[in-house]
Formats: C-alpha cells, structure tokens, sequence
C-alpha cells in the first residue's frame, strides 16, 4: 500500500519491487521481581516473585521501488503493479488509527 501511495505521490501509474529486505529486530525484555515481606507477630514471612524473561518481536521490511509513467495505451513491464487500481482496492479495507 505504501508502495502504491508514494508511486501516486511520485506522478507515476505503476511500480516494479526491485529490492526487499527483511528488518525484523528481535530482543530479549526482562521484567523485575519483587520481594513482600509481612509481619505476624515477631515472625517476618517474606514472598518472592521472580521476574520472567520474553522475547520482543519488532517486525519491519525494507522494499525499494521503481516508480513508473505509463501512458494510456501502453503496456507496462511484466511484473509490474498499478498503484491506483491497489490504492482504490486494498485502501478502504485497511484500518487507520
């Protein structure tokens, strides 16, 4: 779709993907524990709560484009996308926040 829009943005009718590269990060996140600790009496009871350890996915794509003027009448390269026609189809199903 952001393909599509900066070809519309760029003057152009259609766009070839010449390049893509794969940008996910992934890292390890670790939360604290944490330690209560309650009087009864003379007596201290103190409860552990260990942290726990995940792992954070930040996915991400890296696409490099070649933005196309194709006149009415011509035929443009094989394999190559209309922006309109996915602005006008994939764009009002798409959510926006």
């Amino acid at each position: 779709m952001k393909a599509a829009e900066t070809t519309l943005a760029a003057g152009g009718s259609y766009f070839l993907i010449i390049g893509a590269e794969n940008q996910t990060r992934v890292s390890t996140e670790q939360t604290p524990g944490y330690a209560n600790t309650s009087m009864i009496g003379n007596t201290a009871i103190t409860t552990y709560s260990p942290g726990s350890t995940y792992n954070m996915i930040k996915p991400g794509q890296d696409v490099m484009v070649k933005v196309l003027r194709i006149r009415a009448g011509e035929t443009p390269p094989q394999g190559a996308f209309p922006a309109d026609d996915i602005v006008r189809t994939i764009g009002p199903r798409l959510k926006t926040s």
